[in-house]
């Protein structure tokens, strides 16, 4: 498990967990996730952004959670295709 800044820098990381074991579970179970999902993180307040307040957040594949701090790319419900919007959505989060 590893967090890094928009600088490719790393800001924490966790080799405890073996290597069978899966995203989700090593993000449950790391000081790191239990702390960002409790709100324990010192991360900057929310900020007004095109109107709205916006919290700081982590971009994360879809192995993690969905959460006021983990931004994600959509994902398609069983056999349903994403709507045009969830596709740019998603063509962005990953060109980034």
């Amino acid at each position: 498990m590893a967090v890094a800044d928009a600088n490719y820098q790393f800001l924490y990381f966790n080799v405890g967990a073996p290597g069978s074991e899966g995203d989700a579970s090593v993000f449950r179970d790391c000081d790191f996730g239990k702390r960002l999902v409790n709100e324990q993180l010192d991360l900057p307040i929310d900020t007004l952004l095109l109107g709205n307040m916006t919290p700081f957040f982590f971009v994360a594949d879809d192995a993690f959670p969905l959460t006021k701090r983990i931004m994600k790319p959509f994902t398609p419900k069983s056999k349903e295709p994403l709507g045009k919007e969830s596709l740019i959505f998603n063509y962005r989060y990953i060109d980034k």
